[in-house]
C-alpha cells in the first residue's frame, strides 16, 4: 500500500496533503474540515513547497520570536474523543528559541492537546502535551537535534532531515496518557500521566491549528501530511505507515532520493 492509502486505512477525522495549492486547504476525508491561513504574516507561509509522499506542503520562514500565520482547519474534527492521535511530517529549518515551545499542531488553538517542537540548553525533542490549565500530561521523546552536532547557529544539516512524528492520547478510567513515536518507533524518554481531572479533551466547537501561537514562538521549517484520528493507533499501524512511506521512497519525486532503512532522521540527497 502507499503511504496515503495506509493513512486512509485507518479512517482519520481529517487528513491534509496540502496537494491542492492555496488555501482553503482541502481536507482529503469526507469531513471537509478544510484549512486556511489566518493570522498576521510577519514570517511568511509558503504553499506547495517540496514534500513529503510526492505531495506537496508547507514551509513557515520565521524567526522564533515572530508571530507570523497559521494553519486553521474548521471546527469540529474531533469530537469529545475518548482516545485521539495526531499525526504529522516536519522538517525545522529553526530551533525554538531556549526553553521555547513551538506548537506544531493543536487542538483548540493548540492550547489543549498538542505537539510541540521544544528546546533547552542547545538540544531538541519533540513534546506530546494534554492539559487545562490544571493537570497535565506530557510525553518528550529523546534529543532530536543535540548541542554536540555544534552551537546555535545549528549546522545546516538540519534542513535535511525529515521527521515522521505521531501523538497518541488515552483517557482510560484513571490517568490520560500520552505515547510519543518518532519514526515508526515508540519514543517516551521522560512520560508524566496524570489523572483525568481538567485535561483538556477536544470539544465539537474547537478547531485544529497549524503552528498557533497565543504570544509564543513560531515554527520555522517545513510541514506536510497532517492527520488527526479520532481513535488510538496501535503502534503496529503507526509503523506501518511509516514503512509505506520508506518502501515508497515518497521523498523521490520531490528532488530527493533516501536510503531504505529505519534512520532516526531522514537525511535526504539532493538529486534523483
Amino acid at each position: 500500500m502507499t503511504y496515503t492509502s495506509e493513512v486512509l486505512a485507518d479512517s482519520p477525522a481529517g487528513y491534509w496533503r496540502f496537494e491542492d495549492g492555496n488555501p482553503p486547504f482541502q481536507d482529503e476525508t469526507a469531513g471537509n474540515h478544510d484549512g486556511t491561513v489566518k493570522g498576521v504574516c510577519q514570517g511568511w507561509l509558503s504553499v506547495r513547497e517540496p514534500g513529503i509522499a510526492n505531495s506537496r506542503g508547507l514551509r513557515w520562514k520565521t524567526n522564533s520570536d515572530e508571530v507570523g500565520p497559521y494553519v486553521e482547519m474548521s471546527a469540529g474534527v474531533l469530537s469529545s474523543p475518548t482516545s485521539w492521535t495526531y499525526e504529522l511530517w516536519f522538517r525545522p529549518t529553526i530551533i525554538p528559541a531556549s526553553t521555547g515551545t513551538e506548537i506544531l499542531l493543536g487542538i483548540g488553538g493548540g492550547e489543549k492537546s498538542r505537539i510541540g517542537w521544544f528546546s533547552f540548553q542547545g538540544n531538541a525533542w519533540i513534546i506530546a502535551y494534554d492539559t487545562n490549565g490544571v493537570v497535565s500530561a506530557t510525553s518528550r521523546s529523546s534529543i532530536l537535534i543535540s548541542a554536540a552536532n555544534g552551537a546555535a547557529p545549528w549546522p545546516g544539516n538540519i534542513n535535511n532531515k525529515w521527521w515522521h512524528v505521531v501523538a497518541v492520547f488515552t483517557t482510560p478510567a484513571t490517568s490520560i496518557a500520552t505515547d510519543l513515536y518518532i519514526n515508526g518507533v515508540l519514543d517516551n524518554f521522560q512520560v508524566a500521566n496524570q489523572g483525568t481531572s481538567g485535561h483538556g479533551i477536544p470539544t465539537a466547537g474547537e478547531t485544529t491549528g497549524l503552528n498557533y501561537r497565543g504570544g509564543g514562538n513560531a515554527y520555522g521549517g517545513y510541514m506536510d501530511e497532517v492527520a488527526v484520528y479520532p481513535t488510538a493507533l496501535s503502534a503496529g499501524r503507526i509503523l506501518a505507515h511509516y514503512n509505506a512511506a520508506v518502501a515508497d521512497d515518497v521523498f523521490a519525486g520531490n528532488g530527493h532520493r533516501t536510503p531504505k532503512h529505519h534512520a532516526r532522521s531522514r537525511v535526504l540527497t539532493p538529486g534523483g
